[in-house]
């Protein structure tokens, strides 16, 4: 009994083998063309934009981005300190103060707000650029706390 059951069991799966290569209910789709459900009517704009060009309009308000908050950050390192401000906001001499640092400057809680939204940290890199020779500059980034300098007429502001 247990032998026609075997026998017959591998009749039905020797069947479904060669149904399965002779069925022409599997299509031979590649990889690189484009998928037949692609086409839907949700996916009809969409479909003329690729991924590419996405990423390069992506790429490119990004740099615009870029440089409008670069050309925001340039009064900030030019005539944008006075003198009275910087005087009230740190002390010019380089005195020890109570914990023995040289480099410990005083500073006030409003100087901050002036730099507000004017400074980016660090960006990893997920997705390597294929320009990334040419057209790219990479800094490292070294571990630790940030934190802003700016210098003017040998007074240092630390915000």
């Amino acid at each position: 009994m247990a032998d026609s059951n075997n026998s017959t069991s591998e009749q039905k799966m020797d069947e479904l083998v060669t149904l399965m290569t002779t069925s022409s209910s599997i299509n031979d789709y590649s990889a690189t063309e484009k998928h037949p459900r692609y086409d839907n009517y949700k996916n009809v704009g969409k479909a003329a934009t690729s991924q590419k060009e996405r990423r390069e309009e992506h790429r490119e308000r990004q740099r615009s981005r870029r440089n409008d908050a670069y050309n925001r950050q340039r009064p900030m390192l030019e005539d944008d300190v006075d003198d009275d401000d910087t005087e009230s906001i740190i002390a010019t001499s380089m005195e020890l103060d109570e914990s023995g640092n040289p480099f410990q400057l005083q500073r006030k809680a409003g100087i901050c707000k002036k730099y507000k939204d004017q400074l980016m940290l660090s960006e990893w890199l997920i997705d390597i650029p294929n320009e990334l020779h040419g057209s790219w500059t990479m800094v490292a980034s070294p571990k630790g706390k940030r934190c802003l300098v700016v210098a003017k007429d040998q007074t240092w502001i630390l915000p």
